[in-house]
């Protein structure tokens, strides 16, 4: 939905003038939120298949209704992923702040039995919300090799000029500490997969960056 400000709905009712753009207004966030419902539909789905590639993309500007399309999607698709489209859809919805998606991967992010690929993408999305603008790559979130995991964390890494977050349901108040708290114990338990032991550690890392734990 678009932002306006407080004094609209006065202005539309004192401007006579402005009533048609008032009324273009209504117009246009009606349309957003169709076409949000209509995107919905296709991610949680995959019908119709033609428009899959426009609502991987256009998800992550619909708020409640896009973090939970995402939620469902991440979760219906755990046991068998398709990595290429969580890819995309976690990418380009990168400014999406939702509280649902958010708990989907942090569960995703500790689960045992999620596939790796799905436990790197949860990481890096949960990335995002640490420092907002930034779309790390997703090898930096599998530096296992690397023998200076503070400058992995980074690889490929780059910070989009600021935007506006996207806000969907809302984040639990202490979000950043709760992702510390999992990256914590993915870092402590030797029996992860390295690659995974490698995200928590950039996890960790963002999270004392931007001041959670201090």
């Amino acid at each position: 939905m678009s932002k306006r400000h407080p004094w609209y709905a006065a202005i539309c009712l004192l401007a006579l003038s402005g009533a048609p753009l008032c009324a273009q207004g209504d117009s246009d966030d009606a349309q957003h939120a169709e076409r949000c419902r209509f995107a919905a539909q296709v991610v949680t789905t995959g019908r119709p298949a033609p428009h899959e590639q426009w609502a991987l993309g256009y998800i992550g500007g619909c708020g409640t209704v896009g973090g939970s399309a995402i939620a469902t999607l991440l979760s219906s698709t755990e046991s068998s992923p398709d990595s290429a489209l969580l890819d995309r859809v976690l990418n380009d919805s990168h400014l999406l702040q939702d509280g649902e998606l958010y708990r989907v991967e942090v569960d995703l992010l500790s689960s045992g039995t999620a596939p790796v690929v799905v436990r790197l993408l949860a990481a890096r999305s949960l990335g995002y919300l640490l420092i907002p603008g930034a779309q790390p790559a997703l090898r930096a979130y599998a530096a296992s090799g690397s023998a200076d995991l503070p400058r992995a964390c980074t690889v490929g890494a780059s910070v989009v000029h600021p935007s506006t977050p996207v806000p969907g349901a809302p984040l639990p108040t202490d979000y950043r500490q709760q992702i510390r708290s999992a990256a914590l114990a993915i870092r402590a338990d030797s029996s992860q997969p390295r690659d995974v032991r490698a995200a928590a550690y950039c996890l960790d890392l963002g999270t004392r960056e931007t001041g959670a734990g201090r």
